[in-house]
């Protein structure tokens, strides 16, 4: 296969991909919020006391298992952590189409930049 044809197919990929997982981050994050606003709509909020967020929405681990048991806060959290996950889903795409085109600058500048989205994320 021609570069060229590579560059337009990962290209092409990666849309399709970013395309796809906004969808789903959508479907998710609409579905946690009305699941809560069911749970919870009538209750009262007082916004002049911030309360601080539940232990479990603090990490990934705990995002994932509690909206696997349908956690509402933790569904929306769910969505929005496959929203943040994009941009790093988008690098590793193009990371793979440069390291079948074999262009090693590009594979380097995209290694950088998907350790500096890693480390921006995790740290």
């Amino acid at each position: 296969m021609e570069n060229n044809e590579i560059e337009i197919k990962s290209s092409l990929t990666a849309g399709r991909v970013v395309q796809v997982l906004v969808l789903i981050a959508a479907i998710v994050t609409g579905a946690g919020g009305i699941a809560y606003l069911v749970s919870s709509g009538n209750h009262i909020h007082s916004y002049s006391k911030f309360n601080e967020i539940t232990p479990f929405l603090k990490s990934i681990s705990g995002i994932i298992k509690c909206a696997l048991s349908f956690n509402s806060k933790a569904v929306m959290q769910l969505g929005v952590l496959i929203l943040i996950s994009i941009p790093l889903i988008r690098v590793m795409v193009f990371l793979v189409s440069f390291v079948k085109e074999r262009d090693l600058i590009y594979v380097a500048v995209s290694a950088i930049v998907m350790g500096v989205l890693l480390f921006s994320i995790f740290v």
